[in-house]
């Protein structure tokens, strides 16, 4: 369900992805991959963990516009432009806040839409691994980026009553 309502959601805000490259950072097994994939014209699949990145591989296998690539958020290096840069829960999994910056960074200088779908919190440790940022921080960190929309979903504040 949230996958089909991210979808959606992106082309009913960034319109049809049918003629758009896209850009995944952090795209793990591939559940968002496959579903980009069969509206995009093709989809740079990124993830810094080989085991994820090749699960990811065998899932999307049957697709001919998906190219996978080895890499940390901040450490890409691709010469190319994208219509749409997508992460979905992938920056609150980036504890350390200089690689956090350099994430957003790069991220900026891919395309001039970026989708950036997280769990929010007030800027504090989840876990030794997970920040919950807020909703400002991230609209300070995407600067000069204005947020066009918002769709906010609670399944962490339903969950553990934050």
């Amino acid at each position: 369900m949230l996958v089909r309502t991210t979808v959606d959601f992106l082309e009913e805000h960034y319109g049809p992805l049918a003629d758009r490259t896209a850009l995944e950072l952090g795209c793990g097994v591939g559940r968002f991959t496959g579903p980009l994939a069969m509206q995009a014209k093709h989809v740079i699949a990124v993830d810094f963990n080989k085991r994820m990145l090749n699960r990811n591989r065998d899932a999307t296998k049957d697709y001919r516009n998906i190219t996978h690539v080895y890499s940390s958020i901040a450490e890409l290096d691709l010469a190319r432009y994208f219509d749409l840069v997508f992460e979905a829960v992938t920056l609150m999994h980036i504890a350390d806040s200089e690689e956090y910056r350099r994430s957003v960074e790069n991220m900026k200088r891919y395309g001039d839409s970026i989708f950036v779908c997280e769990h929010v919190g007030n800027d504090y440790m989840w876990s030794p691994f997970s920040v919950l940022r807020s909703r400002q921080t991230y609209e300070r960190d995407f600067l000069p980026f204005e947020l066009k929309a918002l769709k906010e979903f609670k399944y962490v504040e339903d969950v553990y009553n934050l």
